[in-house]
């Protein structure tokens, strides 16, 4: 058994969740459901797990495809088996029967069964709805119960009527007809359509992947460069945009491309470049999807920087197109590497890596569709004005490669379109900001849907390698089509910043920690006024604009222990937890406090993860007018914040700070956690510097009337809007930037980019 730890707990949750409702459950009417069948793929059904697989399995779609002549199997007569099956989107429903359709004289009908349903998860909060012996001349048994609502149901098959594996050949899952219900079909119009949409292509070559790289890897027993990363990447995006994906089967295939990683961190023998870049970029979107931090990243990413150019390049070490193919491949999967590696270690070498491999990129040469794609995606992701030109020279490149069926091929001498090109490029232009529903688009759209094969797949054709196999043309159809399409009567609106350095995303910026220097020094002239008063007259506007949902902490230091005493140096207090925030009383404490002491900078930055830790970590913002002077390291500080197990963003708004010494000594304090030191010499300077720490760029939109009608943070969400014309304004510190005319269309996708060095900054699409 590949998952035995999933299905054991599957088994102790059912049986817990059994003792708890009792010894019996209701007993199954004998009146059919009249409903639909809401686990038809047809109108978006999905077998979300079944024992002893790893997703679907590989003829589990069967069981939901109308095709009971196509049956499906277990691998093992073990009992019980659990079936888990979800409806359109994973939207709720009422139901009141299952029924089921068995193999023709099949010793592995099902004898006693189970219904359960869940409204929480594919794993959690079932609760069991009926119980059943099925009569062995019977070939559709029906379960009727009481009308129960679900998200997932399960199928508990308790034992058959012979010794035997079981064998299905469909599994219904029936709605219920009762007054007053609104079937799922009537709120959701687009299921009708759902077989011949490309979500559903989509899905289904999902639920073929998941089992098929799976069993590949059990029967081959090694690490296969792209077949675990490339799938790993997939099921990722997929996830993202709310597809069903089995999370055991990422989870299957992650851990053992762990177990395949070398000493050095390298992967494979002779090839090792080639295969680390692949790995490197898998163990990066999984942490980057889940929050984790695999030891196997760093390693890799170690390993890569040890084989990089000084020019930046990464270069392959085995050529085999289409797959392993050109130095744009690597040096795109070791940016997107070292990306993820700075941000989770904070290590200064891995964001030079990063900036080498961009400075290279830039410069290179595309030959290929897939060089054309993966300069497009790492452009893309850490854009620039310069780097935007690159990405649009790409674009009309690909546009005009386009062939006469609506698909791409791997290159200008190939004999034709194929989904390994068309997923790639699909999902190039949908990081541009191309909208779905340009004529481009859709018809590489309509490609991909009249090529996938009944089993969910899509074929080897047209294709150089001399390899060929069903996973490559797959995995990218699959990403071409979940990362971009969706079916909505509305579009989408999405700010992202695409600055030089960007920052750390997965920090809650929801949980602020201010920290406050009141040493002596703060009480020097600045302009009409002194240091101290011009932060407390900042930080008063600065909560005035922070939003209701913040949760707002301050500590001070150098406030109560004069200068030159022992106690100056562990001077340091929260005098306010990071909670609500009540405006006032943190105004009163801020004009309350005097400076006295000395800068035991170091000391009180060290304490943050601690005032962080009841609400699971944050940022934290620095507001100093001088360098430490209780012999505080900030190296050493460095890493004790990246040992924290607090996940914290340190910005340092260094006020009057002109030595360059301190200031990159504190630039490396900051940078050691995702964060940034902004100088600031006045005022403005300060408020500016302090909102952009704060916000990450706030936005809102206007309609074509001058209303607001949404408001946003770059790097955030999309939302949902209209079809329509609209201005987006984006606040970057003390500058408004506005954009005109932006467009969102039904189905499609409106991006506006925050592009730009250092403050000056701008707004593209």
């Amino acid at each position: 058994m590949l998952v035995p730890i999933r299905n054991l707990r599957l088994f102790v949750l059912s049986s817990l969740a059994a003792a708890l409702l009792g010894a019996k459950a209701p007993s199954p009417k004998t009146v059919p459901a009249q409903g639909d069948n809401l686990a038809a793929s047809a109108l978006g059904g999905v077998v979300e797990s079944i024992t002893g697989e790893v997703g679907p399995g590989f003829t589990g779609p069967h069981l939901t495809d109308g095709k009971p002549a196509t049956t499906w199997r277990a691998g093992t007569g073990n009992f019980p088996q659990e079936l888990v099956f979800s409806f359109f989107e994973r939207r709720s429903a009422s139901i009141s029967a299952v029924t089921l359709t068995l193999a023709g004289g099949s010793a592995g009908a099902p004898k006693e069964v189970e219904v359960w349903t869940s409204t929480e998860g594919p794993k959690l909060g079932f609760r069991k709805v009926a119980h059943a012996i099925l009569k062995e001349d019977v070939k559709e048994p029906s379960i009727s119960f009481a009308a129960a609502d679900a998200t997932f149901v399960k199928l508990r098959v308790l034992s058959t009527q012979k010794a035997a594996p079981l064998e299905l050949g469909e599994v219904a899952v029936i709605e219920a007809t009762r007054a007053g219900y609104v079937p799922l079909t009537k709120r959701y119009p687009e299921m009708a359509n759902w077989s011949k949409s490309p979500r559903h292509a989509a899905q289904l070559g999902i639920d073929w992947l998941e089992p098929a790289a799976v069993g590949w890897q059990r029967q081959h027993n090694c690490y296969g460069c792209h077949n675990q990363a490339q799938v790993i990447m997939g099921l990722s995006v997929a996830k993202r945009n709310h597809y069903v994906v089995d999370e055991d089967c990422v989870g299957v295939l992650t851990s053992f491309t762990a177990g395949a990683q070398h000493p050095n961190g390298s992967f494979h023998n002779g090839a090792f470049v080639t295969a680390t870049q692949f790995a490197a970029m898998a163990f990066a979107v999984n942490d980057d999807a889940t929050g984790a931090k695999m030891p196997g990243l760093i390693k890799a990413v170690d390993y890569l920087i040890q084989n990089q150019k000084v020019t930046g390049e990464v270069p392959i070490d085995h050529n085999e197109l289409p797959i392993d193919q050109g130095s744009i491949l690597a040096t795109s999967n070791a940016a997107l590497a070292f990306d993820q590696a700075a941000r989770e270690s904070g290590v200064t070498k891995y964001r030079e890596a990063l900036n080498h491999a961009l400075a290279w990129m830039i410069r290179a040469t595309p030959v290929t569709t897939q060089d054309e794609v993966y300069q497009i995606l790492t452009l893309t992701r850490f854009g620039s004005p310069e780097r935007r030109r690159v990405v649009d020279r790409d674009v009309q490149q690909l546009e005009h490669e386009q062939n006469s069926d609506g698909g791409w091929q791997e290159t200008r001498d190939s004999n034709g379109s194929n989904g390994y090109a068309t997923g790639q490029v699909l999902y190039a232009l949908k990081a541009a900001g191309i909208a779905i529903d340009s004529p481009a688009f859709r018809r590489g759209v309509g490609y991909l849907i009249s090529t996938q094969m009944e089993t969910g797949a899509w074929p080897s054709i047209h294709s150089h390698s001399a390899r060929p196999s069903e996973f490559a043309p797959t995995m990218w159809a699959v990403i071409g089509l979940a990362g971009s399409f969706r079916e909505s009567k509305t579009g989408s609106l999405q700010v992202v910043s695409q600055l030089v350095q960007p920052t750390d995303t997965q920090v809650n910026r929801k949980n602020v920690l201010i920290v406050l220097d009141e040493s002596g020094s703060m009480k020097a002239p600045l302009g009409k006024s002194t240091r101290i008063q011009t932060a407390r007259k900042v930080i008063q506007e600065l909560l005035e604009k922070i939003p209701s949902d913040y949760n707002v902490g301050l500590r001070l230091y150098a406030h109560r222990a004069k200068a030159a005493t022992k106690e100056t140096c562990t001077d340091t207090e929260l005098v306010l937890p990071v909670g609500p925030l009540d405006r006032a009383k943190f105004i009163d404490t801020v004009d309350k406090v005097q400076p006295r002491g000395d800068t035991p900078l170091v000391y009180a930055t060290l304490k943050a993860p601690e005032d962080l830790t009841a609400v699971g970590g944050g940022s934290v913002i620095l507001i100093t007018d001088g360098e430490e002077s209780c012999g505080g390291d900030p190296k050493e500080a460095a890493k004790s914040l990246r040992a924290s197990r607090v996940g914290i963003t340190l910005d340092i708004v260094g006020f009057t700070l002109t030595g360059k010494k301190v200031q990159s000594a504190l630039t490396q304090l900051a940078e050691a956690t995702g964060g940034h030191f902004f100088p600031a010499n006045d005022g403005d300077a300060l408020s500016r510097s302090l909102a952009i720490a704060t916000f990450r760029y706030p936005y809102e939109v206007f309609d074509t009337s001058g209303h607001s009608i949404a408001k946003g943070t770059a790097d955030g969400s999309a939302i949902d809007l209209k079809p329509g014309d609209y201005r987006v304004v984006v606040y970057a510190g003390g500058q408004t930037l506005k954009r005109d005319h932006v467009t969102v269309k039904a189905s499609s996708d409106a991006l506006v980019r925050l592009v730009g060095e250092g403050e000056h900054l701008s707004l593209a699409q």
